[in-house]
């Protein structure tokens, strides 16, 4: 018997010789993993309860050895001074990418046509490189919306006081 037209969409009918190919199949595949699982359980029951544990037994109690290389002083400040090295390196890092990008604003501002003290727009160039760094704006966006807004006032007052 064929497949109904309005059954297309279901797929392709399945006849029963290919029913019962699949069915036989599958319990094959059932039976392999049913026995691999006996062996396991068998393999488990068989295993050293002490072979998985790595602590040494001492009077009946498991005690975990220390696993941390005992270490000389020169040694010891040899890694402290590395550590601090690092440290030092980051931060050195940082400034120079605060200093870089503080002077990029300052040349985009020293090309308006009215002149603006540089000293006293620190201030907001440092809440423009956090909002930058946040990621909400661009930091030539940050000066134009800064000076659309009337920022200049802003900074003239940051100067007075």
């Amino acid at each position: 018997r064929s497949q109904l037209q309005w059954r297309n969409k279901f797929g392709i009918l399945e006849k029963h010789k290919d029913y019962v190919e699949r069915a036989t199949a599958f319990l094959k595949k059932e039976d392999i993993i049913k026995i691999q699982h006996e062996k396991l359980k068998e393999k488990a029951l068989f295993k050293n309860p002490d072979e998985l544990i790595k602590t040494k037994m001492v009077d009946g109690v498991h005690r975990i050895e220390s696993n941390a290389k005992q270490y000389i002083q020169e040694e010891l400040t040899l890694m402290k001074t590395q550590d601090i090295g690092y440290l030092f390196q980051k931060i050195q890092k940082k400034q120079k990418k605060y200093n870089y990008s503080l002077r990029r604003r300052k040349s985009y501002l020293s090309q308006f046509k009215f002149q603006i003290p540089l000293e006293g727009i620190q201030l907001s160039l440092i809440e423009n490189w956090e909002r930058e760094r946040r990621g909400s704006m661009t930091w030539r966006n940050c000066i134009q919306n800064d000076l659309a807004e009337g920022t200049t006032e802003k900074w003239e007052e940051t100067l007075t006081s």
